[in-house]
C-alpha cells in the first residue's frame, strides 16, 4: 500500500492525479468517501471492464447522477430498499 501525505491541502483534482501517478496495477478505481457499495460491486465493474480491450475506463449506475448513468427506474428510499434493487 502507499499512503500519500500532502503537507497542505492541493484539492480532490490534484489528490486524485497522485494517486493515478502512484498506482501500479492493472486498474485504478476511484471511489469517494461516501459511497455505498452493493453486493458484488467490484467482481461486475471488473467484468465490465474485462469485457472488451477497447474499454479504457467505466462507471457505476446511480439514481443520483446527471447523464447516461442515471437510472430513472430507481424508486427505493432507503439503503436496504437500495440493496434489493440491485440484487
Amino acid at each position: 500500500m502507499i499512503v500519500i501525505n500532502n503537507k497542505e491541502n492541493l484539492g480532490c483534482g490534484a489528490a486524485i492525479n497522485q494517486g493515478f501517478n502512484a498506482a501500479n496495477g492493472n486498474f485504478v478505481l476511484l471511489l469517494n468517501n461516501d459511497v455505498i457499495v452493493t453486493e458484488n460491486w467490484l467482481p461486475r465493474m471488473l467484468a465490465a471492464a474485462e469485457s472488451n480491450n477497447e474499454i479504457g475506463i467505466i462507471g457505476p449506475r446511480s439514481n443520483s447522477v446527471p447523464g447516461v448513468q442515471l437510472i430513472k427506474a430507481a424508486t427505493y428510499q432507503n439503503e436496504r430498499e437500495m440493496h434489493e434493487f440491485a440484487r
